[in-house]
């Protein structure tokens, strides 16, 4: 009797654990094409200079002597053009908001921060890790937020630079 009573109590134990190991999805997997699951759509969509003002509402125009220029939208909401200048590479993001948000995507935790204001464009803010590994130059105009970073060679100098560059047009 005890024999049959451990016996019962093992076979519920393993029926108990096999059920443990397998999950019920209700939803139908989605197929790639490729015979895999389809996987999570990439928010970051390569655009034309002309797609990139239409959707966001404004134009991203690098400066003059950009190389390796490349356009994107991002979430629909947000522009964004990276290239090379002078052997560095930078990125030039924009958004609408109704006032100042930092959209660079750079979170620098220690290093330099520096406050420029200049008497006829919008006033600049670069933030640039102790490192020199990335920075950010950010400011507000008419209803955008903007922000030029880069991952290498990052000076607080050449985020200004970059900035007269592109906010003058040149």
């Amino acid at each position: 009797m005890k024999k049959l009573v451990a016996l019962t109590l093992v076979l519920m134990m393993v029926f108990a654990l096999c059920a443990c190991g397998e999950s019920v999805n209700d939803e139908p997997e989605e197929a790639d094409g490729n015979g895999g699951n389809a996987q999570m759509v990439n928010p970051m969509v390569e655009v034309t200079p002309e797609e990139l003002e239409s959707t966001i509402g404004v134009a991203l125009v690098p400066p003059e002597g950009a190389e390796d220029v490349n356009y994107f939208v991002i979430n629909g909401e947000l522009g964004e053009v990276q290239f090379m200048y002078d052997g560095l590479e930078y990125s030039y993001r924009v958004q609408k908001t109704a006032e100042f948000q930092d959209i660079s995507g750079m979170y620098i935790t220690s290093g330099s921060m520096t406050e420029i204001d200049y008497s006829s464009t919008p006033a600049l803010t670069v933030n640039v890790d102790e490192n020199g590994s990335m920075g950010a130059a950010t400011w507000f105009d008419n209803g955008y937020s903007y922000s030029i970073s880069m991952c290498e060679g990052a000076a607080p100098e050449a985020l200004a630079e970059m900035y007269q560059l592109v906010y003058s047009g040149e």
